[in-house]
């Protein structure tokens, strides 16, 4: 006899909604997370949840938006590279997983209904207490049940019946996998995601090591997505963070503006490594006593500290200049360019009051990771033949084949682990009844 009919590893939002359904589907459940709290990188983010066909965008009068059309938004910005079928179930099951949370008690006010991507229409959802809100409520529920929980606990070795932690073996009828990504993995983010380079931050909780999907793959589970995610343009200063956004003007190596400098993160990101890796941002000393603190993706870094104090620590990424011309020969660039850069800015761009600024931006902070293992339909876990790993399922961002190239915006990560969390957990129950979901 198994010690539990499922188990689950990872205790962030794709593990608490596994264990939680799987439970509520009669399964008796243990849940290990290798931290000494459950949330994840869930707990530490905006909370945003993307979804179509909600009862707070009815509340808004928003009544003819459907999983249909967030789906083809999805596949467009895409450009449709993508897995079809498993995209297509993460849109029809985002607005249930959504209405399931609000059931659980997350606060997600009219007020912050908003485009949170490229969007025409709002389907970005936050919560009051933000990312921590979902944690605490989905921590709730898995108290409020008879799971046991196992907190410290990381699972060291993955077994086709079981796990192995601290030396001991916990058995069960089936497993699921949400550790999360691998965002303070540095060994791991080269080898999958050759774009962050040496030099990054992340977002990520400290137990984002990849450990799931480093182990799952021992046993021939397939790894995809390598070299996605969401990275967010912005420069070290001083230990913190400057995040470009609409205040400042972006310009190439070249000393031209080369994109709309409101472009959603995923694709400035993009933009940057087109043009070789980097840009600068360029600004007037009025534009830096005037830039916003919290900036529009506050959800997620919400450092912006340009303060005397800060810019007063120069490292090697900002440089100052009394002209233009002086600036462009600090940042190595033609200055005939950046003079005729200048001149054509819109006035918010413009260089009027020096000293002028140029900081060189990279896409450096990882906000996402989306390389991991290959799920289907049913969050089964597939090896490199594209078979399902008998009782093997995983969920969130532990998996590869979910998010895509492109982060279409805000909330499409907790949505991916919500839902697909709790059709592992659903499937994990059934598979430890029926012998197979």
């Amino acid at each position: 006899m198994t010690d539990y009919d499922v188990i689950v590893v990872g205790g962030g939002a794709a593990g608490m909604s596994a264990a939680i359904t799987a439970h509520d589907r009669g399964a008796r459940v243990l849940l290990f997370e290798g931290e000494t709290e459950l949330g994840g990188s869930t707990a530490l983010s905006g909370g945003w949840f993307f979804a179509a066909g909600t009862s707070v965008q009815r509340a808004a009068g928003i009544i003819d938006d459907t999983p249909e059309a967030m789906f083809d938004y999805y596949a467009q910005v895409n450009q449709w590279r993508i897995d079809p079928p498993v995209v297509q179930r993460l849109c029809e099951e985002a607005g249930a997983a959504f209405e399931w949370l609000v059931s659980l008690g997350v606060d997600f006010p009219l007020k912050n209904l908003k485009r949170s991507g490229m969007e025409t229409i709002a389907r970005g959802h936050q919560p009051v207490g933000r990312g921590a809100e979902i944690a605490e409520m989905l921590e709730r529920a898995v108290r409020s049940r008879s799971i046991d929980i196992a907190l410290g606990n990381r699972v060291e070795r993955l077994l086709p019946g079981g796990v192995v932690a601290r030396g001991d073996t916990a058995t069960a009828n089936a497993l699921v996998i949400a550790t999360g990504g691998f965002g303070q993995n540095r060994e791991m983010l080269r080898r999958c995601y050759p774009t962050v380079g040496d030099k990054h931050s992340s977002m990520s909780a400290p137990g984002s090591q990849g450990d799931g999907i480093t182990m799952a793959a021992a046993h021939g589970a397939i790894v995809t997505g390598h070299d996605t995610g969401l990275l967010i343009p912005c420069a070290s200063i001083a230990q913190g963070q400057i995040e470009p956004g609409g205040w400042s003007m972006l310009v190439n190596r070249d000393g031209r503006r080369f994109i709309d400098e409101s472009s959603y993160y995923s694709v400035l990101s993009l933009a940057i490594r087109a043009e070789g890796g980097y840009c600068f941002a360029v600004f007037d000393e009025a534009t830096r006593r005037g830039a916003p603190l919290d900036g529009s993706f506050g959800d997620l870094l919400g450092d912006h500290d340009v303060s005397d104090e800060r810019m007063a620590a120069w490292s090697h990424e900002a440089v100052r200049a009394g002209d233009v011309d002086a600036l462009a020969e600090a940042m190595g660039v033609s200055s005939r360019v950046l003079r005729g850069t200048v001149a054509h800015a819109a006035p918010r761009h413009a260089l009027r009051t020096p000293p002028f600024y140029a900081v060189r931006i990279t896409p450096g902070v990882v906000a996402l990771t989306a390389c991991g293992l290959t799920i289907d339909v049913e969050a089964r876990v597939l090896d490199e033949a594209g078979e399902p790993i008998p009782g093997w399922f995983a969920a969130g961002e532990t998996t590869g084949n979910v998010v895509g190239d492109m982060y279409i915006a805000s909330g499409n990560s907790i949505a991916n682990c919500v839902v697909y969390g709790r059709i592992a957990g659903d499937n994990a129950a059934r598979y430890q009844q029926r012998g197979r979901p």
